[in-house]
């Protein structure tokens, strides 16, 4: 069986558009994770310092953790996670009430 690939969030913190490189900190970790433009999809260009998104933990040079896959979330997504977040939180708490 096929192991299920974990996609992470964080903040880019830094990116150098000319050079085609940056950093991500992901959520709950103080060191950044390198990227590359390549690793990026469709929205290249519109990455800047402070945007979240979501990526795959892959492999870069060296053996060094790189980040892959990596998408920008919207305002949109970011606040609908965190209300599926509640539910879930919400469910789970009531399930524990009636055990």
């Amino acid at each position: 069986m096929a192991e299920a690939i974990k996609r992470v969030r964080g903040v880019v913190k830094f990116y150098n558009q000319t050079r085609g490189f940056g950093f991500i900190t992901p959520e709950g970790e103080k060191e950044g994770v390198f990227f590359h433009c390549s690793d990026v999809g469709e929205q290249f260009g519109y990455l800047q310092q402070n945007d979240q998104v979501e990526f795959e933990i892959g492999e870069g040079r060296e053996g060094k953790e790189k980040a892959v896959k990596v998408k920008r979330i919207t305002e949109e997504e970011s606040q609908e996670e965190e209300e599926n977040n509640r539910y879930t939180y919400k469910k789970r708490e009531k399930g524990v009430r009636n055990a």
